[in-house]
């Protein structure tokens, strides 16, 4: 027996075998407890990333849904633009006749009027001249050819045509 104590071969065998013991009894269940921990840290990790991912992923709906909104709602409100100026280009062109056609009216009426007036006052005087020329023939004409009936009338004339 002594010689199995002093075999070294042996003494490695049973440090060996002790510390396998060991190593199984107190670091091997550390070590497993760590890699747990370090699994479940990297779960709780990939579970968030998950989860941020799909929020990320709805956002992203959300906004490309929202993007489609504005711009069916501008194109809406180009139409209506669009349409809002063809209004206002028809109205501007029919007030525009409207305009032309009474400032034409208004022209007319002055022309009418100037015409009028220009025969009014081309009537007064010939009158005036056929009166002075009755006149000037009624004064050379003889006395006693009722000149005071003559020369009354004319005068009377004259007021009225005045």
């Amino acid at each position: 027996m002594d010689a199995i104590i002093q075999e070294p071969k042996i003494w490695v065998a049973v440090a060996f075998f002790l510390f396998m013991l060991g190593f199984i009894r107190f670091a091997l269940p550390m070590i497993l407890r760590g890699l747990d921990n370090r699994a479940g840290a990297i779960a709780t990790e990939l579970s968030e990333a998950t989860r941020l991912r799909n929020e990320a992923q709805s956002l992203l709906d959300q906004y490309r849904q929202h993007q489609a909104d504005v711009m069916k709602e501008s194109a809406d409100m180009l139409e209506h633009a669009r349409l809002e100026t063809e209004n206002m280009k028809k109205d501007a062109a029919a007030a525009l006749q409207t305009m032309i056609e009474r400032r034409t009216k208004l022209a007319h009426e002055r022309i009418a009027r100037a015409e009028s007036d220009a025969l009014t006052a081309m009537k007064r005087q010939l009158s005036t001249v056929a009166i002075a020329a009755a006149t000037s023939i009624v004064s050379q004409a003889p006395a006693d050819s009722g000149a005071a009936l003559t020369e009354d009338t004319l005068k009377a004339l004259d007021r009225l045509v005045h």
